[in-house]
């Protein structure tokens, strides 16, 4: 006859462990823990995109890109990490252009039209391809996987004390013709 301390009866009156609820427990505790880590996602990818805003404020873009009349870009390109958190940029202005949003799964010619490309961690394996492909256009190549700056990406957001934080490499940047503001440069990691 099992210990009382250690079972109590289900309403069919059979006997249950302590120890089958604790793995019960468990199991429920980790069904719920995800959606965390999954605000805590989004709530980073909100501030990543608010981010992609502001560099149009303090990077100076060659300056035949301003006179196309064409919109503002931002292209993500591979897996969209930023769910919805991009889509109230639509529509703001950069400038005297309107920003519009691009997603590209792979590599696409009009990726290389965008004025801002988020090279998402999907695409690691291609990343010296891409780099070539806009090597000498007018995109700012933006990403968030470890090492991408110091692969030739312009600017690379991290994680450091639970903040997003960024990047430059300066070298990349200005062969490319961007001329980036001293203000945006003093709050970056920056890399020649």
């Amino acid at each position: 006859m099992p210990e009382r301390a250690f079972t109590y009866r289900r309403w069919f009156n059979q006997p249950v462990v302590l120890p089958t609820m604790f793995i019960g427990v468990l199991v429920l505790i980790h069904a719920i823990l995800p959606a965390f880590p999954v605000y805590a996602s989004s709530v980073e990818y909100r501030v990543k995109s608010a981010f992609l805003y502001n560099f149009t404020k303090f990077i100076e873009w060659p300056a035949d890109t301003s006179k196309t009349g064409r919109p503002f870009c931002i292209g993500i390109l591979g897996e969209d990490p930023f769910a919805d958190a991009v889509e109230p940029l639509a529509g703001k202005s950069v400038g005297n252009r309107s920003l519009t949003v691009k997603r590209f799964a792979n590599w696409n010619p009009a990726a290389g039209g965008c004025d801002i490309l988020f090279i998402s961690r999907t695409q690691e394996r291609q990343l010296e391809e891409i780099i070539r492909r806009v090597d000498g256009l007018p995109v700012l190549t933006v990403g968030d996987t470890p090492n991408y700056a110091h692969r030739g990406v312009m600017i690379n957001f991290f994680m450091a004390d639970n903040k997003v934080r960024f990047m430059i490499n300066l070298d990349k940047a200005r062969r490319a013709g961007f001329n980036i503001s001293s203000r945006l440069l003093k709050l970056a990691a920056v890399i020649e």
